[in-house]
């Protein structure tokens, strides 16, 4: 049996609303994609540094990166309703550059790692060797390193890494601090349960 007659599933495309900058909230179609989409993106992203001045285009150049932001959301968002139902959402890249700004940019990518990681294999939990061993390379790393851990995990493991950090602080004395409460009976507030492992 080859692997072309396998029978193929229809890709998940997940809902998303977006807050566009004059005001109108559309749901936009959002769906993973597969390695020969990634492989076609980050080709077209070295293009659009390089054609920007960036003669050797590297993972933490900001003008590359906007190069693979722009192009997974050309490849990835689809229109959700009407007669244009799953056709893609934007025309170009230039579109998308006129139209959004950064931050509406990088919301809809973060939505789109989601996807894809559910459809992945990215790891999104960590064992408590892994754990203490990211907190150690967080302390030891400047948040503008590219090798800083954040920025190499997916939106899921960054959550969840996260969340972690902040129920430790929550359950830890500095409670008093986040909660306003100076009694030795601790918080007011409801106690998180334990971090996940």
């Amino acid at each position: 049996m080859k692997f072309a007659a396998l029978k193929k599933g229809t890709a998940d495309v997940r809902p998303v609303e977006l807050s566009l900058p004059w005001g109108e909230t559309i749901r936009v179609g959002v769906r993973p994609l597969s390695a020969w989409d990634e492989t076609g993106i980050f080709e077209q992203a070295r293009a659009f540094a390089k054609a920007r001045g960036i003669e050797k285009p590297t993972d933490d150049d900001p003008v590359y990166v906007m190069g693979v932001w722009v192009h997974t959301l050309l490849a990835a968002c689809t229109w959700l309703e009407g007669e244009d139902r799953g056709a893609p959402l934007f025309a170009d890249i230039d579109e998308i550059l006129k139209e959004l700004d950064r931050d509406r940019i990088s919301y809809l990518y973060e939505q789109q790692q989601r996807v894809q990681e559910d459809h992945g294999m990215r790891q999104d939990r960590m064992t408590e060797e892994q754990f203490l061993a990211a907190v150690h390379e967080c302390v030891r790393k400047e948040a503008d390193d590219p090798t800083f851990p954040l920025w190499r995990w997916g939106p899921t493991l960054r959550a969840t890494f996260t969340r972690r950090l902040a129920v430790l602080l929550w359950n830890s004395p500095q409670d008093k601090l986040l909660s306003g409460s100076t009694s030795a009976g601790g918080s007011s507030n409801d106690v998180p349960p334990s971090p996940d492992r």
